[in-house]
């Protein structure tokens, strides 16, 4: 068994690279399965393989960095981390997946909304918009008289 790169499912979709610049940042939610329970005295989860490109030089580098138990809560994580979750419950409650127990359109806008003022943004509002807007539709089926 090979592990599972970032963004691919088993046997349904090849893995994307995605390209990023100087100073971007990538927010990236995965649930992960461990096969098998970390040791107790562990320090790690596991492990991320990164691979990229020096676009001056063209050499490859792979860095291995590991992954560190969370100590944190999710009321402790960061504004993009939050934001990012608020994304995914949108689209899974949107969806109305079955892998969204436990969430309401309240619980997601709660998570969107910024802790202070510094944290809005446009794409913060723009979501926090379309969550209001899912919310007010919720059980509202359109047919096609009222399109």
């Amino acid at each position: 068994n090979r592990p599972l790169e970032l963004g691919e499912r088993p046997r349904l979709l090849r893995p994307r690279p995605t390209d990023l610049g100087a100073g971007e940042t990538l927010v990236f939610l995965h649930q992960l399965a461990p096969t098998e329970p970390p040791a107790p005295d562990s320090v790690s989860l596991g492990t991320v393989e990164l691979r990229y490109r020096d676009p001056s030089t063209r050499k490859r580098h792979r860095v291995v960095v590991p992954i560190p138990p969370a100590h944190e809560t999710f009321a402790q994580a960061s504004s993009d981390f939050r934001l990012s979750a608020a994304a995914g419950g949108f689209g899974l409650l949107l969806a109305r997946s079955l892998h969204a127990i436990g969430l309401d359109w309240a619980l997601v806008e709660s998570i969107a909304l910024p802790r202070e003022a510094s944290e809005n943004s446009p794409s913060r509002s723009e979501l926090l918009d379309l969550i209001r807007r899912a919310r007010s539709f919720d059980g509202h089926v359109v047919d096609e008289a009222e399109e």
